[in-house]
């Protein structure tokens, strides 16, 4: 988790910012400067008064420009009226990381990423995907200002155009990616097109040649795999009568390096017999739409610290994949017959706390 600290002193402005949140929204100000964050994971103070505005935003750690969060905090440390807020922040900041309740996926340069559509690209160990669109000013424009303005907004469009193709190729399980949705349904097509539409601007990068390129992302998570994932998930099939004598874990490490997994928002594990042991079968809903059903890392280390599996993961090689996708991968009997041994894995399976390590 990150801790994020607005301040203000105009009290309209403050007002209009906090509404913005709400909505969501992914840039906000202190003074002149502005920090472009992932998507809000909750709003836990806001606070409005006549002389002094400020509100205070929980986010999710992995925001996806870290380096301009830092950027922004000492900003706001330098100032005398900010010092209070970054001061509360800081402690609020402690308790955050210290909750082992939010299985958040904690970013690395070691991120897991995978290329979609023609200029998309998805890091799954964020579960953020972007896409890239240029855009170039006007053969005779009035002035510089509005050659700048027109090639940053045939920027975005490109850049929400290219958006959209790649949200379509990105794969929710072995069989289906969120095109197969959006052909099948209209209601799904729409909603998925609105969450693009409200995609957040990432970065612009301004060119020699005054060309413009825009990058802007969104979550998988959230709104979009709450469109995606099953409404109501079969009944778990048991495999072996949980026992209170089980060996309890607190998450699931599965290693699938070498095999040439495909990352996908809603996974399964199954055993030898292709009895499905995590899948979402097993899973609390709010918990696979809120951290996903996976989270997917390359280094084993990273994984086994990671808040998502907390102190105690079981950690289990998986066999093979299966089916022509690569998505779902196999582990053994006996590593199944364990982590389905005790009662208490089960809790865990339920709030998705799984993270499989891929190449």
């Amino acid at each position: 988790m990150l801790i994020i600290v607005f301040t203000g002193d105009d009290q309209g402005k403050a007002n209009a910012a906090f509404s913005i949140a709400k909505r969501s929204s992914h840039h906000l100000r202190c003074g002149k400067n502005t920090l472009t964050h992932s998507v809000l994971y909750d709003i836990v103070i806001a606070n409005h008064s006549a002389h002094r505005s400020f509100c205070l935003l929980l986010l999710h750690k992995n925001v996806l420009s870290i380096n301009k969060a830092i950027i922004f905090l000492r900003r706001l440390v330098m100032t005398a009226k900010g010092l209070l807020m970054f001061v509360l922040a800081a402690v609020l900041l402690v308790g955050v990381l210290s909750n082992p309740v939010h299985a958040q996926m904690i970013g690395t340069v070691k991120d897991v990423e995978t290329s979609v559509g023609s200029s998309g690209k998805i890091d799954w160990t964020t579960s953020v995907i972007t896409a890239v669109g240029i855009g170039a000013p006007p053969a005779n424009p009035a002035n510089p200002a509005q050659a700048r303005a027109m090639a940053e907004r045939a920027a975005q469009v490109v850049a929400y155009r290219n958006l959209l193709e790649s949200v379509k190729g990105v794969r929710v399980d072995s069989q289906t990616t969120v095109e197969n949705f959006m052909v099948t349904s209209d209601v799904i097509r729409t909603q998925v097109s609105g969450f693009v539409q409200g995609a957040m601007i990432m970065d612009k990068k301004y060119m020699s040649d005054g060309s413009v390129e825009v990058t802007v992302g969104m979550k998988l998570t959230g709104a979009l795999a709450d469109q995606l994932l099953p409404k109501t998930p079969p009944a778990a099939p048991m495999a072996v009568a949980p026992s209170a004598s089980g060996q309890a874990f607190t998450g699931l490490i599965v290693d699938a390096r070498g095999l040439g997994v495909r990352p996908a928002m809603a996974p399964k594990v199954l055993n030898e017999d292709g009895k499905e042991v995590y899948g979402s079968a097993w899973i609390n809903r709010d918990w696979a739409v809120r951290e996903g059903m996976v989270g997917y890392l390359k280094d084993q280390g990273q994984a086994q610290q990671n808040p998502r599996v907390t102190d105690k993961p079981l950690m289990v090689k998986a066999i093979k994949t299966t089916g022509d996708a690569r998505v779902d991968v196999v582990i053994s009997n006996a590593d199944a017959a364990m982590l389905q041994g005790a009662a208490q894995n089960l809790s865990f399976l339920e709030k998705c706390r799984v993270i499989i390590l891929v190449d």
